[in-house]
């Protein structure tokens, strides 16, 4: 019987090979002397390629949790919208004089970048789920919170619409939350690894 590809496996292939393409490009972009609009497109691609790579890597370390496995696909599709969405807004392509059609593909960019970072850093945060019940806790509290926030800034993204400042001090407090969780959950883990 033969072992299905290692999703891991594959996108650290892909985010190697990006890596490569896109560091030879920008060196390109530097060496040929004349630093102009197709050099800095070619270094924004290869920015895109980097953090959407990276994105979708961290994603799927959940993958290997099958009641997690949703987290990993919609942080790779996301990380891959976002890649792809920039890349026609980078280099315009498909984009008509219509500015209203250009202001939308920056909105669904936005959005699926959010989304991105939303579930890689929620995937690494359950690959701690299961072993500890104060850090099962903690992860979901920073997971609730990082929805939350992700919510309130996609809001803004479709809005436009300018908040009252509780707003801004509300996503603040989640910003805190989410980085406190963050911290907490590998001490946690790591003071229970201890105690056995």
């Amino acid at each position: 019987m033969e072992k299905p590809m290692d999703m891991k496996s594959v996108i650290l292939k892909i985010l190697i090979a990006s890596l490569v393409i896109g560091a030879l490009l920008a060196i390109y972009a530097i060496l040929s002397g004349d630093f102009g609009d197709f050099e800095s497109r070619i270094l924004g691609t290869n920015i895109s390629m980097g953090i959407a790579s990276l994105l979708a890597l961290a994603s799927s370390v959940s993958y290997e949790k099958e009641k997690f496995r949703f987290v990993a696909y919609g942080g790779i599709c996301s990380a891959m919208i976002a890649f792809v969405l920039s890349v026609l807004l980078i280099w315009e392509f498909l984009i008509p004089e219509s500015s209203r059609f250009s202001e939308t593909l920056y909105k669904i960019f936005e959005i699926s970048l959010v989304l991105s970072i939303v579930f890689a850093h929620s995937s690494i945060l359950l690959t701690g789920s299961g072993k500890e019940k104060t850090a099962d806790r903690i992860i979901s509290g920073t997971i609730f919170f990082s929805v939350i926030a992700s919510v309130q800034i996609i809001t803004l993204i479709i809005t436009e619409i300018r908040p009252e400042e509780f707003f801004f001090r509300l996503l603040g407090s989640f910003g805190v939350l989410i980085v406190l969780g963050t911290i907490l959950t590998p001490i946690f883990l790591k003071i229970s690894s201890m105690k056995k």
